[in-house]
């Protein structure tokens, strides 16, 4: 019995004390600035460069948009737009800059993901919501012609008329090169054929 008064007593006193730290008037609590969100976006467009193409390189070192000579990412944060200029061998196709934007598209969304982490990655089913924020100016041109034989501009939020699922088009590329290294002729220094796989 005398236990049990003991006990009784020891959850009255701490229930005494718990209650005492509880205030009874409104307190203001101060939080750590470094945990708050900014309302704000300030991508590094030089490190966005960067990292975009490091990943685009990185799918099959670069080689299924290897037609792809030359690329330019950028863009303002002031006027929340991304800029991609890429420039393709001659006698580029308007189906090369399709398949070489999903991706670009997707790498340069993750690149921003990385930076800030209010963006969302993307994934073979969307770009991410990058776009949500930023508009995209995008052009891929012939680099013999000038000619442009591509071109995209999506508003911020706007729908991106192509597929982000540039992995279907990397397996296919892949299986495409397959066909044609089996299927190789290989040619003598006299123009005759030296050797057919």
């Amino acid at each position: 019995m005398r236990k049990k008064i003991y006990a009784l007593c020891a959850v009255l006193a701490a229930g005494c004390v718990f209650s005492g730290c509880v205030p009874t008037k409104g307190v203001s609590f101060e939080a750590n600035p470094d945990f708050i969100a900014s309302e704000g976006y300030n991508i590094d467009f030089v490190q966005l460069h960067n990292d975009a193409i490091e990943s685009l390189m990185s799918v099959e070192d670069g080689q299924p948009y290897a037609y792809i000579t030359a690329i330019d990412i950028d863009g303002n944060n002031d006027d929340k737009k991304v800029v991609i200029s890429a420039t393709g061998v001659e006698g580029i196709q308007e189906e090369d800059g399709i398949a070489f934007a999903s991706a670009a598209l997707r790498m340069v969304s993750d690149a921003a993901a990385m930076q800030d982490v209010k963006f969302k990655a993307s994934s073979p089913s969307d770009f991410g919501d990058f776009y949500n924020t930023y508009a995209i100016e995008m052009n891929v041109v012939d680099e013999t012609t000038g000619e442009q034989v591509y071109s995209l501009n999506v508003p911020a939020g706007g729908e991106i008329p192509i597929t982000p699922d540039y992995e279907t088009y990397v397996e296919d590329w892949k299986h495409e090169l397959s066909v044609y290294l089996e299927n190789a002729v290989v040619y003598g220094a006299d123009g005759k054929v030296a050797s057919e796989e």
